[in-house]
């Protein structure tokens, strides 16, 4: 730290943009530590449901969409809770979350997929 002020000085021009590069990269740190959990709940929640460990990978997207309500993935997330529900046997669960993934998203290729399955019920 005191080289860093030797350098800079207390109040010079240098030592402002240190401080504000410094900042800056404590922010990125944290925007990849936050990276890195939320695709850790979402990779864990495919590879279970892979697995066809249902249950479990849908504990994952469960986490996953109460620690990131807005993340664009939810759209996958809810269609994935949906088929998760479906093969746990609750289907009104299941039907649930079709229909919210149709409801927040209105078009799209995993809007198609909910409605596709919505038919079935």
């Amino acid at each position: 730290m005191k080289k860093w002020r030797s350098l800079a000085g207390k109040h010079s021009m240098s030592g402002i943009v240190l401080s504000a590069v410094s900042v800056f990269v404590f922010f990125l740190s944290g925007c990849a530590t936050e990276s890195r959990y939320v695709n850790k709940n979402y990779n864990n929640a495919k590879k279970l449901y892979a697995r066809g460990q249902y249950a479990e990978a849908l504990d994952y997207y469960q986490k996953y969409m109460s620690n990131h309500p807005d993340n664009n993935l939810n759209e996958v997330v809810y269609y994935y809770m949906g088929r998760c529900y479906e093969e746990t046997g609750e289907p009104g669960k299941a039907k649930i979350m079709f229909e919210t993934l149709i409801e927040k998203y209105k078009e799209g290729y995993w809007v198609e997929r909910a409605e596709e399955k919505l038919e079935t019920y």
